[in-house]
């Protein structure tokens, strides 16, 4: 709903309930860094009947009114019911952050008083930030709802490769390996090393490993000349035991 702060004048609006779907989550608090906004936990309380209002009154952007989730949704969208066009706002202005990042997800146009569902890149979304961009002054525009759909995370198995050892002089040798994916889960790894194919050792499982990480462990008190044959041994969630093929070096004086 739109008020004319100069003029004085209400636009009746009609306005349409709805509950959220288990799908569809909101915010757990908000914060308002210019304190331009009222009743802004209206904006995530499972109605759209109950606004946020923004009183910025100024050419160009509005305020961002801040919407915090304390656990991140993993989500691909969001929806947003707000006030839109009549030549006072051309466009909104909506952005997520994602990993820690903030990503500017829209800047354009919505439906009046009506649901508009924005897409983005899959991942877990703590915050969102909200603004209008206003063509006129003398208004202040409403946001009804604004809720981030949280999307089932698919696990699939990790995958690794496992690298050429290098700093081996003759009584030992860094193992090395590659986290190519996650398969969306943490994932724990170790290496298995021995004298011979069958292996028969372990390093001690190292946790917490996500995509892209480096996996290194330095090999001491080998024999001279023994040959060692080596592999990566990892998992995530799904608890299947991956291994990668076996590579071998042996120790020798540099």
């Amino acid at each position: 709903m739109k008020k004319t702060i100069l003029l004085l004048l209400i636009v009746v609006q009609t306005f349409v309930f709805s509950t959220l779907s288990a799908d569809w989550e909101v915010a757990d608090s908000h914060s308002d860094p210019e304190s331009k906004w009222t009743t802004e936990a209206n904006s995530y309380d499972n109605s759209n009947s109950t606004y946020a209002s923004d009183t910025s009154n100024r050419m160009g952007y509005g305020a961002f009114l801040h919407l915090v989730y304390n656990t991140p949704i993993n989500s691909d969208k969001l929806r947003i019911n707000a006030d839109f066009g009549f030549g006072i706002v051309d466009k909104v202005n909506v952005w997520i952050k994602r990993n820690g990042v903030w990503i500017d997800v829209h800047d354009g146009v919505v439906a009046n008083n009506s649901d508009t569902e924005i897409t983005f890149t899959e991942g877990p979304v703590s915050e969102v930030k909200y603004r209008f961009n206003y063509i006129a002054t003398g208004y202040y525009f409403w946001i009804y709802e604004l809720q981030v759909y949280e999307k089932a995370i698919v696990i699939t198995d990790p995958s690794a490769s496992i690298q050429v050892a290098t700093s081996i002089e003759s009584h030992q040798g860094m193992l090395h390996a590659d986290l190519t994916s996650d398969g969306g889960s943490p994932v724990k790894a170790r290496f298995e090393y021995g004298a011979t194919a069958s292996l028969g050792s372990q390093t001690d499982w190292i946790e917490g490993l996500y995509t892209g990480a480096k996996i290194n462990h330095l090999l001491l008190n080998l024999a001279l000349g023994q040959k060692i044959y080596y592999r990566l041994e990892f998992q995530n969630s799904n608890e299947n035991v991956i291994r990668t093929n076996i590579l071998d070096f042996t120790p020798a004086v540099v």
